[in-house]
């Protein structure tokens, strides 16, 4: 077959049944055809790999990865694979033809997305992904290109052509960093062992896209955007879009950690946070559950099980409080002194507590220093806050001293008066401050203090 006739004519045949109508798209390794099955005379998309590649053992194994990953999801936001097959020497995939047009168009054509667009799309996108790691597969390339939206509103995600899947042999790929730069994650873009929180932080790329209408990482080379992914923190979204709402930039920072410990675990956890926010009424707080390093707000957490009781349990303790009633009411008038002037007491020590001013530490100080190759850290030091009532610190941090500051840790103990902030750029001006906490509550901000990280690290 003259590959070079395939969409300029419609007798081009593949496998004797699916007629080549015209070229869709065009990838790496890769094109992309609408067909007419004969058989069943339904239109469909083929993704036949090039000439060039069919006779490289490794490109044609990748190609193999794609078909079995996609063969193996049936879910509705994920394309569906209806057929496989070679023609010549070169492999094909026959596929569910999405009409619509991709994200990427969406974003070029509407960015910003409204944040509840944004949430819906998001939670498609995340069902999709939840269910391929549910079944051990990995997609390795979320990004706008990959994401199909179709005129009914159906979400489809598509190309999983470099996925992966734990029970399939060890590739014998050799090194490389496979995606687009874009929308990496660290561990990817370093050549790391992956796992699905890294479909996680491509996804959260994708919902700052669409929310800011521009992906938080650029560079004039690949190497310079993968440079940042690693070791920078994105813009502010707020300070981009100032409308986004807190709950749903607190998701985005979320997926956007670099540490994948710091992330949702489960991409349904996203999924579902999602959900909330689009069913919330129009002005309800929808709390975030707590974040580690990455907090960006002081939102209520939103993870503690409920207490629940069985029939019995009730029965039981509604005695008990008969009882300790009875006691009570029998009970002489020392033994209700005994009780109740201790909880008055009790209570009014409580509520001086609360009623105590709760103030900042101070002499917070920073120091910049080397903390491996191209990495640095800063080391904090305050004096502890004169409040005895203090439980602890929470610390926060800014690259400009108008912020915004996020914060990054949360101290237990009074006594604390130090902690290392490591994994920093180097050659980059940081800002801190810090506030006392006792219990739900917060002190002031202590007084700024900057401090600059070495420009070289070896």
């Amino acid at each position: 077959m003259d590959r070079a006739l395939l969409g300029q004519q419609g007798n081009q045949l593949l496998a004797g049944r699916y007629e080549l109508v015209s070229l869709l798209g065009q990838g790496g390794m890769a094109d992309v055809y609408s067909a007419l099955d004969r058989l069943l005379g339904r239109h469909v998309a083929i993704k036949l790999m090039r000439v060039g590649l069919a006779s490289d053992p490794q490109a044609v194994a990748r190609f193999g990865r794609e078909a079995r990953a996609v063969a193996a999801l049936c879910h509705p936001n994920i394309v569906s694979v209806f057929d496989v097959g070679v023609e010549g020497n070169a492999p094909f995939i026959v596929m569910e033809l999405v009409q619509g047009e991709t994200l990427s168009e969406l974003i070029w054509r509407q960015s910003p997305l409204a944040p509840e667009r944004v949430a819906e799309i998001g939670e498609a996108v995340a069902q999709a992904l939840a269910f391929a790691h549910d079944a051990g597969i990995v997609h390795r390339d979320v990004k706008p290109g990959n994401i199909m939206l179709a005129p009914t509103g159906v979400v489809k995600v598509l190309d999983f052509g470099i996925a992966r899947a734990a029970s399939w042999a060890p590739s014998t790929d050799p090194p490389s960093v496979q995606g687009t730069a874009e929308y990496l994650s660290p561990e990817q873009a370093q050549g790391n062992p992956i796992d699905g929180r890294s479909d996680i932080y491509s996804l959260g790329l994708v919902l700052y896209e669409m929310l800011a209408g521009q992906v938080p990482f650029v560079g004039d080379t690949p190497l310079a955007v993968i440079y940042k992914q690693i070791h920078e923190e994105p813009p502010a979204l707020r300070s981009i879009r100032a409308d986004v709402p807190p709950v749903l930039d607190g998701m985005v920072s979320r997926c956007l950690a670099k540490d994948p410990v710091d992330r949702y675990q489960r991409v349904s956890q996203l999924a579902s946070d999602l959900r909330r926010f689009r069913s919330a009424p129009t002005g309800t707080t929808v709390p975030v559950p707590s974040m580690r390093r990455t907090d960006q707000f002081d939102v209520p957490f939103d993870d503690q099980p409920d207490v629940t009781h069985d029939s019995g349990s009730r029965f039981v303790t509604s005695n008990a409080l008969i009882a300790g009633l009875l006691v009570l009411v029998l009970g002489a008038l020392v033994a209700l002194s005994a009780v109740i002037v201790p909880l008055f007491l009790q209570g009014r020590a409580q509520a001086t507590a609360r009623s105590q001013p709760l103030n900042p530490p101070t002499a917070l100080q920073a120091h910049g220093s080397c903390d491996g190759f191209f990495k640095a850290k800063v080391t904090l030091t305050w004096l502890q806050t004169s409040s005895s009532s203090a439980d602890g610190y929470a610390l926060y941090r800014s690259e400009s001293s108008d912020g915004p500051f996020r914060r990054i840790e949360l101290l237990d103990g009074r006594a604390n008066t130090s902690w290392v902030d490591a994994n920093l750029n180097t050659g980059t001006r940081y800002y801190y401050a810090v506030r006392a906490t006792a219990g739900l509550r917060f002190s002031a901000y202590s007084a700024l203090t900057e401090t600059r990280t070495p420009s070289f690290c070896l």
